[in-house]
């Protein structure tokens, strides 16, 4: 549901389903910055694959404890999907497939000494771009929603007073 930056969201995550029950709860969005957490999560997944194929045979230290990271907030997604009784198919494929690839990634071989760093520019790169874009775009969408609001509220205090002139004419 929420990353519907392009107009449209998935079959089933519109208003009063499962997954708009979630998002529009705490858990939904990031404290501060108030962007969905869908939004972290296709970044993190975005630089997690730029890792993987960077990394090539061996997986960093710091790529070990991101994905345990990962896995820990899935885990903690899925409670609360559960808590909610609010279980979005696609959010909970997102979380189950994240909980694979952190068991992926323990069972594959650990990284040599010179490896230590290996994959994190590309990853962090990926992180970084994909957010600022995606931020980009809900900013550009917000300031639209808004312009929108605005004119339909000057439409309708154009209506009332149109209505009380009228009212008061006849």
């Amino acid at each position: 549901k929420q990353l519907d930056l392009l107009g449209a969201s998935l079959p089933g995550c519109g208003p009063q389903s499962a997954c708009d029950k979630v998002t529009s709860t705490a858990w939904g969005r990031v404290p501060g910055l108030g962007w969905p957490v869908s939004y972290v999560g296709f970044s993190y997944f975005l630089a997690m694959l730029a890792c993987w194929f960077g990394a090539r045979q061996r997986v960093p230290v710091w790529a070990r404890w991101t994905a345990r990271a990962g896995a820990l907030a899935s885990f903690i997604f899925i409670i609360a999907m559960i808590s909610l009784e609010a279980l979005c198919p696609y959010c909970l494929a997102a979380h189950v497939g994240n909980v694979g690839f952190w068991i992926t990634v323990e069972l594959w071989p650990g990284p040599s000494t010179e490896r230590m760093r290996h994959g994190l520019v590309p990853a962090a790169g990926v992180f970084l771009l994909s957010s600022g874009l995606i931020g980009i775009v809900q900013m550009q969408q917000d300031e639209v929603k808004r312009v929108r609001g605005e004119e339909i509220e000057a439409q309708q205090v154009d209506e009332i007073a149109r209505a009380a002139i009228k009212a008061a004419a006849a």
